[in-house]
């Protein structure tokens, strides 16, 4: 069986094409009642955030997790009581709320670029100043890090989100699965070459 150089090129051209096309963004809606964990708080004051090593507990992981993205209302004074998150220039939240008041119920958190977390092993918290704080495993809801999450109905008796935070397994630096592939395509169209000229 014969291939001809110009069908590896073609070939070569469409894996290229199809590693290196860009995710869609589809979105993903989330409200109070289905989070998988609820911390009340109100049992335990002084109703501070959760930190990564009290959602690593909460959910039973046996990994580490950190914070890689929070997100405050309009208004509230920004902190960061985890250090610095990783992806705060990838993501953008916005707020609003059911009626004219100024209880922010419902938000979107949307991809703007850059480098995306990746899953499985994100979460995502919403939290209210004195209330439940809620959790979510974005694996079990199909995030895949680009896609928008939607906030629905958050604290409709008169609390209002005071912010959302994004949790990920800690991760070390390894080369991305398309580099790889692009690499290997590389040597193979490399090697034919060679092969061609030395006939």
């Amino acid at each position: 069986m014969k291939i001809s150089v110009q069908g590896i090129q073609s070939i070569l051209a469409v894996l290229v094409f199809s590693v290196a096309a860009p995710a869609t963004a589809g979105v993903i809606t989330l409200s109070p009642e289905g989070a998988q964990k609820i911390h009340n708080q109100a049992a335990e004051p002084p109703f501070k955030a959760l930190k990564a090593e009290d959602v690593k507990e909460i959910f039973g992981l046996s990994y580490d997790i950190e914070k890689y993205y929070k997100a405050e209302t309009p208004g509230r004074k920004p902190y960061s009581e985890d250090g610095v998150e990783a992806f705060t220039s990838a993501y953008e939240t916005q707020f609003w709320s059911n009626g004219t008041d100024m209880d922010f119920n419902n938000g979107r958190i949307e991809y703007v670029g850059g480098t995306s977390m990746v899953c499985p092993a994100c979460y995502l918290l919403v939290k209210n100043g004195n209330k439940p704080q809620y959790l979510f495993d974005l694996e079990v809801s199909g995030w895949n890090g680009v896609d928008s999450i939607e906030l629905n109905n958050f604290y409709t008796d008169g609390g209002s989100i005071s912010h959302v935070a994004l949790f990920g397994k800690v991760m070390t630096d390894v080369p991305e699965s398309s580099a790889l592939i692009l690499m290997g395509l590389g040597l193979i169209g490399l090697g034919m070459a060679r092969r061609r000229v030395a006939r």
